[in-house]
């Protein structure tokens, strides 16, 4: 018959519990890595989305992503209706309207006119520098619009350059509109800007006059795209 020894016991219970600890430890240890790598990729997800303008929202009840995936589906007092739209693939300029089609009026953009550096003055047009209500809200891309305004109780047609100034050596980007058939200081106003179509890209050009020039015949492009818009707007 074996003898009994307490101490050989007690040295198996610490080997078995010190097993115990350690698989709990590593436990911990893949939980947390996962958790991190998780949050990494949809931090940088987060980030991608902020930098690509998308539209989530199809009109008659369906929430889509922007792989066409349906994510939700009869929301309530709506008819349900998929709509297929390939924006990954369109240019500049069908991203606009169809999102304009989409959404049943042209994509807005909120927000206070803050004071600029008074570039466009000195080329003999004034701008209202727009600041965005929501830093989050989704630009369309750089280059110039035709845009209508709404500020004061009233709409006017304008010019919108989207962009960094490179004629200038800019390195902030900014939301200037040039409006039509007004003078005066729009400093701390709200105001609305609607991208109604795109002229150009935005450049660099040799000389501030080049740019004047530009500028010139831009307006002519938006006077054109604008003829065609609602009643009521001064342009």
């Amino acid at each position: 018959m074996s003898s009994f020894h307490p101490h050989l016991l007690d040295r198996r219970l610490r080997v078995a519990r010190a097993v115990v600890w350690a698989l709990m430890g590593l436990i911990v240890v893949v939980f947390f890595r996962t958790q991190i790598l998780e949050h990494g990729k949809y931090r940088l997800q987060s980030e991608m989305n902020r930098l690509r303008p998308i539209p989530l929202l199809a009109p008659r009840g369906l929430i889509m992503d922007r792989n066409g995936k349906v994510l939700v589906r009869n929301i309530p007092g709506f008819a349900v209706s998929v709509v297929p739209v390939d924006l990954p693939r369109a240019s500049a300029d069908d991203v606009g309207f169809r999102l304009a089609q989409l959404l049943g009026r042209d994509y807005g953009v909120s927000g206070q006119v803050v004071p600029g550096q008074g570039r466009g003055r000195t080329l003999g047009y004034p701008t209202a520098n727009l600041h965005p209500a929501s830093p989050r809200k989704i630009l369309p891309a750089r280059g110039v619009y035709a845009t209508i305004a709404a500020v004061r109780g009233r709409r006017y047609g304008g010019a919108t350059n989207i962009g960094f100034r490179p004629t200038f050596g800019g390195t902030q980007l900014s939301v200037e509109t040039f409006l039509l058939e007004f003078d005066g200081d729009l400093a701390g106003e709200e105001m609305r800007v609607e991208f109604v179509g795109r002229i150009r890209a935005e450049r660099a050009f040799p000389t501030p006059e080049a740019l004047a020039r530009q500028i010139g015949d831009d307006l002519t492009r938006v006077r054109e795209l604008l003829a065609g818009a609602q009643p009521g707007i001064i342009r």
